[in-house]
């Protein structure tokens, strides 16, 4: 056990100083303002009063207006963080996004770690469980070779938002997975897992929606249990339920109506009024620049890889504004590497599936996680911080991948994947922040990679 503390802690630690080197833009400084972050911490404060409006000026072009008052269209979760934080310290308004994102990044780092612990251990190979070294592996892999660490890379609204929804719903899944690991369902474990989703909700709804529909697969399984069937039904229930009337009280009391989230007609991008924030129109485009790289993302000089945008055939669709990204099979080569063995696992034991129930349970929630990421190739607009919505397929997979795995072979191709993972999506964020004009970043931070660039292209 204290070895498995060990493990954790040398893990985290690279994380964490990594993330917050450059959530802080070199400065370490943790208390500091990011752009429309205030608006969280007037929603707090209104919170308190049973109001759900914002001042005007902490939200600015992001909010809507609805008979004299503004709301704002992020998910709710950030506020209650901040009347914690306010409660521990309080007078610094306006000064919590790099503490709250490294909170969450706190969070997933904790329970993906324990999660892929749990999965090894679940590992018939002992020559596969015995190799401690992979949970850290896997963990610096999902949190730094994936969009997620470039939610890190910058702390305001639009990121901190996104976090704390891809970070709740890594708890969520850890917590699924240790319920149909296990040999009974544990009371504790599914109220872990309501409060988790409901957290998730609140955090960003696009996040939450697979994980609902999983709570139907485990009222089954409950019911096919029998032993208390109808109190665990009701913890659930309950602790799932709580997110999702505070979400509709939130809409009812920004919009009137309890099943309206943000109305198309209020956005301020036409193309949205138009055709909507999702359209399956678009689907073939966001499938093509999520999955495709091109070779405009690589280039000569430093940092090597670049992101970049893709043209599309319905460019009407979509805003002319476009934020650069890299295809998610580019900066996160092992998902790549998890998607074709699991396609491979699917057809080769096509016959013996059917009887393997884990199994199966395995390819229902790749399938709905899968949903979530079809939804966001959808949107009408594709950038780094949505394609964090793949993150949670990514750590099912890796889940499902290091509790089943026989050969040491395939373990170590994983492993340097993953680290080529990691090195891209870290080069990659660093083109964002060097070559993406962006005033909502310190300029000083700007500089500094640019002087970084022009010193290794001299030297190389």
């Amino acid at each position: 056990m204290m070895k498995r503390y060990i493990y954790f802690c040398i893990t985290f630690f690279l994380i964490f100083i990594l993330c917050a080197y450059f959530v802080t833009y070199g400065t370490w400084n943790f208390m500091a303002g990011e752009s429309w972050s205030a608006a969280f911490d007037s929603l707090a404060i209104n919170l308190k009063q049973f109001r759900v409006d914002v001042a005007e000026d902490r939200i600015g072009f992001e909010g809507f207006h609805i008979n004299g008052k503004t709301y704002m269209h992020f998910g709710v979760f950030p506020a209650f963080i901040r009347m914690f934080l306010d409660m521990i310290w309080p007078g610094n308004f306006g000064m919590w996004p790099r503490v709250s994102s490294l909170i969450a990044l706190t969070l997933a780092s904790i329970f993906t770690f324990h999660a892929f612990f749990v999965a090894l251990k679940n590992n018939e190979n002992q020559n596969i469980r015995n190799k401690s070294f992979l949970p850290i592996i896997l963990t610096l892999g999902l949190i730094l070779g994936t969009p997620f660490f470039y939610l890190l890379t910058c702390a305001r609204i639009y990121n901190e938002a996104v976090i704390w929804g891809a970070s709740c719903c890594l708890v969520s899944l850890t917590f699924f997975y240790k319920i149909i690991s296990g040999e009974k369902i544990s009371k504790k474990l599914l109220a872990f897992y309501g409060v988790s989703i409901t957290c998730t909700l609140l955090s960003r709804i696009t996040f939450a929606i697979p994980l609902y529909a999983l709570c139907f697969y485990l009222y089954y399984k409950i019911f096919k249990e029998k032993e208390e069937w109808f109190k665990k039904w009701v913890i659930l229930s309950v602790s799932a339920g709580v997110g999702g009337f505070f979400q509709l009280f939130y809409n009812y009391m920004r919009f009137g109506s309890m099943f309206e989230t943000y109305p198309n007609s209020m956005h301020y991008f036409e193309e949205v009024r138009k055709y909507g924030y999702f359209n399956i129109r678009r689907l073939y485009d966001g499938i093509v620049s999520v999955f495709i790289p091109t070779f405009d993302n690589f280039i000569s000089g430093f940092p090597y890889i670049n992101q970049g945008t893709h043209p599309y055939r319905f460019e009407f669709l979509y805003n002319e504004y476009k934020e650069p990204y890299l295809a998610i099979t580019l900066s996160c080569l092992f998902f790549t590497f998890l998607i074709c063995r699991f396609l491979y696992n699917v057809i080769k034991n096509r016959s013996s599936i059917k009887k393997s129930d884990i199994f199966n349970v395995y390819t229902l929630t790749i399938l709905l996680l899968s949903s979530e990421c079809l939804l966001i190739c959808s949107c009408h607009f594709i950038t780094e911080r949505y394609l964090a919505e793949f993150v949670p397929l990514i750590f099912f997979l890796s889940l499902m991948f290091i509790s089943r795995v026989k050969s040491m072979r395939s373990v170590k191709i994983f492993c340097v994947l993953i680290f080529a993972s990691i090195l891209i999506t870290i080069l990659g964020s660093i083109s964002e922040i060097i070559f993406f004009v962006d005033n909502r970043i310190e300029a000083q931070w700007v500089e500094y990679w640019q002087g970084v660039k022009e010193v290794i292209d001299a030297k190389f």
